[in-house]
Formats: structure tokens, C-alpha cells, sequence
């Protein structure tokens, strides 16, 4: 029986976006053609399945199913790549998308509950079905010892026949481990678990001239220094703290079958106040106390916020400069025709390239005065304020600064 296999409908949606994306998005759009969308791949596989090259189609749809924004287009994927699967006879990989169709769908498919049903009739004759779980959740399974059958995700069911099947189990920050699944001819064995290690590395504290401190790994107390320990891949936070002092605080990465090394200081004695009441420890004697991190990063929010402006800016002067190089190409200048799309495409993304030039610098230029105006030892006793604004016009731009006491 010849499948018809459907297509994607489009969904609009209306939404506001930042200047910086629309014109990213503009500059995307002349090179659109270079790499085709999920939905063009999408399209493609149609074609190929209605010529009746399904294992084409079945590919670039394997390829595309997680790419798919809208839940009805992941569940089209579905039911093609089962009917694709059907029309070569892959019973098993047939019921298993199909299967997933209905699991997912809000209301399943008539057409493709029967195709179910008389699919598990036709495995029932010489299949056992077998429920495949990963430890822990989230990883990939591939039959055989490489990957070239496709990734399917764990936890499933496949329909196997007595034997003996290789898998090969992948999870980022996780060993990847080739098991074995054995099925009996009676078909008594319904589960199998797949237990993967994580990938480590190695976390050293060493503390220098008699540092001593308690080491605590994103908030948990892990043993004292000097430590050493071996740690899952991934991001953490360790903190070292001697007698209610932090000596230490760092956002670390581990690395697969890495070590990585920290050194601790031994921390300065806390400096008395007048009349032998200690005050709060400063880092060291005679030197300003740092200000806590938070009051540190904004200026240089502010800097990075003013450059990415900045940077959009030449983005939009880019796309502007290349749309007028394709009008030229195509129209004499002065042609009224030309003047009407220059005005329509060009002119519009260069007065915004022009402004965001003149904001995004404001920014850069304000968050760096922040910066060096809050370093100033004699500043936090001055009242000022520091302005700055700026300065937009049609063939310049500026910006206007002050300090005001």
C-alpha cells in the first residue's frame, strides 16, 4: 500500500525583538541559500519518499527530527519516518516511530493506531519485546558498535528475536560502554539496564606557607586543605574558608582525565580597630579591602552591552552597504526605481546602524568612566555625578559628557 506522507504547516506568530537580531536576521537572509532550513530539509525528504527513495528520506528526517520548533512537525517526522520504515519492511523500526507518534500525539491518528496493531501481530510471530533503560537518563543508544544505525533516545522498547544484539550507550560527561543484550529463545528477559560511569578528573588544593582552610564544593563541606579528589565532568563553585575568613572563592571547570591545581595563600591576620575591637578582616595590612564582586561587574556590563551594540551597528551598515551594491548592479543611479528601493532597503538599516553606533558607544564610554571614576581611593567622599548622553543626527553622530560636583 502506497503512504502518503504529510507535509509541515506553517505557524505565524507576531513578536518584538531587539535591534541587535533584526539585523543579524537581515544579514542571515544573503546567505539563506548557503545552508537550507529543517523545513526545506523537510520538503526535500517528501520528495524523496514519494519517488520511493525511503532510505534517502529516512535519513534527513533522522537528521531533523529535534531541529523541528513545532510539536505537530516533530510528530509528522514521526509518522513519516514509520511509514518510510514500513514501505522497506523494517518492522521493528516502523512500529517504534509510529509507537512514538501515539505516545506524544494529544489524540493519536486512526490510520496509524491500525497500522500498530497489525504491526505487533506481524512481530509477535518471531520478536520478544524488550524495555531498554539507561542509567542515568538522557542517553543515546546505537545497535551495533558504532553509530552509523542512528541514535535512538533511552529509556525505549524494541521488538528483538532470540539472539544476542550489541549496543552502544553515548552520554556527554559520561564513559560510553558497548553492552550486550541477550534475548532467550523462551523471551523471558523483558528489561535490560545500561549503568554509565562518569567521566572524571581531578580537583588538588595545596595551601602555601601553612595555609589551612576548610574546602567547600558548591556549598558542601568536602574535607580541609590540602584536598584532593576526584569530581564528575562539569562546572562547580569552590570556596576555602579559614576562621570565618573566605581565602579563597573560584568557579572551576573539570576536565575528562585532567588535573587541575589550586593554590591557597595563607590568609592575613585581621588588623584591630581603637580600642582592641577587631573589625572585619581586610585582605591584607595596608591595602584597600576589594569591593564584593557584584559593585565589579556592572561597568563592564555596561562596556560589553555598548561594544555588542556597537558591533550590531556594523552588522546593519554591512547588510545596508551590500543591498545597495546589488541595487547598483541592477539599476543606474538616479533611476527612480533604484531611489525607491534604495530608500525601502538601504536607507532605513543605515540610519539604525547610525544610531546604534551612537548609543552602543555611549554605552562603551559610560560603562568605562564607571569603571575608572569607582577606582579613584578619593572619589566615594566626593558628591558628583557623571553624565553622559548621545548625540544622534542625520549625517553625524556623538556623545556628550560631564561631570557635575
Amino acid at each position: 500500500m502506497k503512504q502518503s506522507f504529510s507535509k509541515l504547516t506553517a505557524t505565524w506568530f507576531q513578536f518584538l525583538v531587539a535591534l541587535l537580531v533584526v539585523c543579524s536576521g537581515a544579514q542571515r537572509e544573503l546567505y539563506a541559500q548557503e545552508e537550507p532550513s529543517p523545513e526545506q530539509l523537510y520538503d526535500q525528504a517528501v520528495r524523496l519518499a514519494e519517488d520511493g527513495k525511503f532510505s534517502e528520506s529516512i535519513a534527513i528526517w533522522a537528521a531533523i527530527q529535534d531541529d523541528l520548533k513545532e510539536p505537530e512537525d516533530r510528530l509528522a517526522v514521526l509518522a513519516n519516518l514509520g511509514f518510510a520504515h514500513l514501505e522497506l519492511e523494517n518492522l521493528v523500526e516502523a512500529w517504534y516511530f509510529l509507537q512514538r507518534n501515539v505516545d506524544l500525539s494529544p489524540q493519536a491518528t486512526p490510520e496509524i493506531v491500525v497500522e500498530l496493531r497489525d504491526l505487533e501481530k506481524r512481530l509477535l510471530d518471531k520478536h520478544f519485546r524488550v524495555a531498554l533503560s539507561c542509567e542515568p537518563t538522557g542517553a543515546k543508544v546505537y545497535w551495533g558498535e558504532d553509530e552509523s544505525g542512528g541514535a535512538y533516545p533511552c529509556p525505549l522498547i524494541w521488538w528483538f528475536e532470540p539472539g544476542q544484539y550489541r549496543v552502544l550507550v553515548k552520554r556527554d560527561g559520561y564513559e560510553s560502554k558497548a553492552d550486550l543484550i541477550t534475548v532467550p529463545e523462551t523471551g523471558e528477559k523483558s528489561k535490560h539496564t545500561v549503568e554509565l560511569r562518569p567521566l572524571r578528573g581531578v580537583l588538588e588544593i595545596q595551601g602555601g606557607g601553612g595555609a589551612e582552610g576548610s574546602v567547600h564544593i558548591d556549598g558542601q563541606l568536602e574535607g580541609s586543605v590540602p584536598y584532593r579528589g576526584e569530581w564528575p565532568v562539569g562546572s562547580y563553585e569552590v570556596v576555602v574558608r579559614h576562621s570565618e575568613q573566605t581565602v579563597l572563592r573560584r568557579e572551576i571547570e573539570i576536565v575528562a582525565n585532567r588535573d587541575l591545581l589550586l593554590q591557597v595563600e595563607k590568609a592575613a591576620p585581621p588588623v584591630p580597630a581603637p580600642g582592641n575591637i577587631l573589625t572585619e578582616p581586610v585582605a591584607a595590612a595596608g591595602h584597600l579591602q576589594e569591593p564584593p564582586t557584584s559593585s565589579l561587574k556592572w561597568p563592564w556590563v555596561l562596556v560589553g552591552a555598548g561594544l555588542a551594540t556597537v558591533a550590531g551597528g556594523g552588522v546593519c551598515n554591512l547588510t545596508g552597504y551590500v543591498r545597495n551594491a546589488d541595487l547598483k548592479a541592477k539599476y543606474e543611479t538616479g533611476d527612480v526605481e533604484y531611489d525607491r528601493k534604495f530608500d525601502d532597503q538601504v536607507k532605513p538599516l543605515r540610519n539604525l546602524s547610525y544610531v546604534m553606533y551612537g548609543v552602543g558607544g555611549a554605552a562603551a564610554i559610560g560603562g568605562l568612566a564607571w569603571a575608572l571614576w569607582r577606582d579613584v581611593p578619593a572619589a566615594e567622599h566626593l558628591s558628583a555625578e557623571f553624565l553622559i548622553a548621545p548625540l544622534v543626527a542625520p549625517a553625524s553622530i556623538g556623545v556628550e559628557m560631564g561631570l557635575a560636583f
